[in-house]
């Protein structure tokens, strides 16, 4: 049984180029509207997988999960896929999610992008906290905190922030819990510096989840990895920078294009 929500995408069994998406917590897949609408602008044969973290969005509720459980299921679905080029893309938690698959080395894996992530989250104390909130209150108890971690002041108060603050409260509290779980255990694979996969690595300067310093250390230890750093904005840039991130995403998959020809 899956434990993400992937949505169908029929044309991506059978394309040659995909790009696989995962959320972070708190989020669902609809972060990524303004990125597939780009990407699928700039190429028409790139099909999009998306899928929605453990009782976000269509997924179906659990009440225990771990990162590397989700990395190789999103493994076992690049592998099904007829693809001669694969990107698997994620935010947060879903950036970690994308490095543990491509530590399964799937054929056909170009490279795998990590935005706002890191391969450790938080501290002891804040996710006994939070935990302990949601569980009393529902995920709910959450939105004012994400809305200060997820955005700059000004963009806090646009439209599309506050639909994905809705979407926030419609998580199952469950689920949630068993997510805030996985990342407070999560500390990263341990053969790192074997990896061969290039990695995008996309941090925000004024992130607080996921400081820069996280991924720059990580760049350091990837055989194959490119670091860029926004110079501001939240937890979620993909949403507040969305032009800036599709930008930096769209040249990692025009340079896996590139190597086919």
């Amino acid at each position: 049984m899956s434990d993400l929500g992937w949505l169908d995408d029929p044309q991506a069994l059978e394309a040659e180029h995909v790009i696989v998406l995962l959320p972070s917590l708190g989020t669902t897949v609809r972060i990524f509207d303004e990125l597939v609408d780009g990407l699928t602008g700039r190429w028409r044969d790139l099909a999009v997988l998306r899928a929605d973290l453990p009782g976000h969005g269509i997924a179906p509720r659990a009440y225990e999960v771990s990162i590397p459980s989700l990395g190789a299921e999103v493994s076992a679905v690049v592998r099904m896929l007829r693809a001669r080029h694969v990107t698997v893309a994620g935010v947060s938690m879903g950036g970690a999610i994308a490095l543990e698959a491509a530590t399964h080395r799937p054929p056909d894996l170009d490279s795998f992008v990590m935005i706002n992530s890191g391969t450790s989250f938080g501290t002891p104390d804040g996710w006994r906290t939070l935990i302990a909130n949601v569980t009393e209150a529902g995920v709910a108890a959450t939105a004012l905190g994400a809305k200060a971690g997820w955005f700059s002041p000004d963009f806090a108060e646009s439209a599309r922030a506050q639909a994905l603050l809705e979407d926030l409260s419609r998580i199952d509290s469950s689920s949630y819990v068993a997510c805030c779980r996985a990342l407070a255990d999560y500390h990263g694979p341990a053969d790192l510096g074997q990896l061969d996969v290039p990695a995008l690595l996309i941090a925000t300067s004024d992130d607080t989840a996921t400081p820069p310093t996280g991924l720059r250390a990580l760049a350091r230890r990837l055989r194959h990895a490119r670091f860029v750093e926004l110079p501001s904005g939240g937890h979620l840039s993909l949403v507040e920078h969305s032009h800036a991130v599709e930008a930096i995403l769209a040249d990692a998959i025009q340079k896996g294009r590139t190597n086919d020809s």
